[in-house]
């Protein structure tokens, strides 16, 4: 397909995340996972478009009759196609050929999933039985484990982090005891088995962030539980940006980062660097062009900025 790929007027459509799921989950006890059979070949092509596909085979010319992996708009035209198929059901959600059906109880989920049934048999589209999962307390989808506690990581997806090697003797490095306790260490908190909180608009939200000299990192809590982390690492240029502008640096990327859960909501962003308070609340702070550009680009989020020392800073 590389020569009609380039032929291809491609139609762009976004690919839902897990980020963009995880609001409409929050109080969800039970839920349910299915999965389509054949994928894109539930999609019949128009006979005007069949020829494009067409291949040499040892008995002949063939042509494909339905959508085939290697088309370059495929993916996106799938999810389209069945985000429409599946619009206006409520509690259920697709990532491309993954539907997950999600309940506060038994009740309004069984509900739900005989809606979806009713619709998937409306648009002619089937289920692979095997992969498909029902009535779970716990569901793991794209790496996730949902529940009714939050969300979690899936053990199967941390064992590459659990089973990482010491470096081999023929590197350069000295390893002893302590090197060997920190490595350690560091396993056992990547591989912890937190739970994050689903994130309610009405609970009071807090945004804590911080900078060291090499990165930024960001974390978005409610009530005092976890609902997302982040961080990034620094450009070569932001690495000579002085402390404060990495401070602030921070607050930007963060709030912008968390956009989705944080756009039109009142929060309280937390940083260990004093001076950012004055900065942020004061309309009338006098600031470098570099930091009053970055106040410019916050000017539509609702926040208080918050000091508390870097002792009690959980970034």
């Amino acid at each position: 397909m590389r020569e009609p790929n380039k032929a291809i007027l491609r139609s762009r459509h976004i690919t839902p995340t897990l980020d963009d799921m995880i609001l409409d989950l929050n109080g969800s006890k039970v839920f349910s996972k299915m999965d389509l059979r054949s994928g894109y070949h539930q999609l019949e092509l128009n006979e005007e478009s069949r020829n494009i596909t067409t291949f040499t085979t040892h008995v002949g010319l063939r042509r494909y009759k339905r959508l085939s992996f290697g088309v370059s708009s495929a993916a996106e035209l799938f999810q389209n196609t069945l985000s429409n198929a599946l619009e206006g059901l409520d509690g259920v959600r697709n990532i491309s050929d993954d539907i997950i059906v999600f309940g506060r109880n038994q009740d309004e989920h069984d509900k739900r999933l005989e809606k979806l049934f009713a619709r998937l048999k409306e648009k002619n589209l089937t289920l692979n039985k095997a992969k498909c999962e029902f009535n779970k307390n716990k569901l793991e989808f794209y790496g996730h484990i949902f529940s009714a506690d939050g969300i979690s990581a899936d053990p199967r997806k941390i064992s590459a982090i659990r089973n990482t090697t010491i470096p081999k003797d023929d590197s350069k490095w000295e390893w002893t005891s302590e090197q060997q306790e920190s490595f350690d260490k560091l396993k056992n908190e990547l591989v912890a088995d937190r739970v994050m909180s689903y994130f309610d608009p009405n609970k009071e939200t807090m945004l804590i962030v911080d900078a060291s000299p090499v990165g930024l990192a960001g974390l978005l809590t409610q009530n005092g539980k976890i609902i997302a982390y982040a961080s990034r690492s620094l450009t070569d240029v932001e690495t000579r940006y002085s402390q404060t502008e990495k401070e602030a640096l921070a607050i930007v990327w963060a709030i912008e980062h968390f956009h989705l859960y944080l756009y039109g909501q009142s929060f309280t962003l937390v940083s260990d660097h004093q001076p950012l308070e004055t900065i942020f609340n004061s309309p009338k702070a006098k600031t470098p062009a570099r930091i009053e550009r970055w106040r410019l680009r916050l000017q539509g989020y609702n926040f208080k900025v918050q000091y508390k020392p870097g002792k009690v800073n959980a970034a």
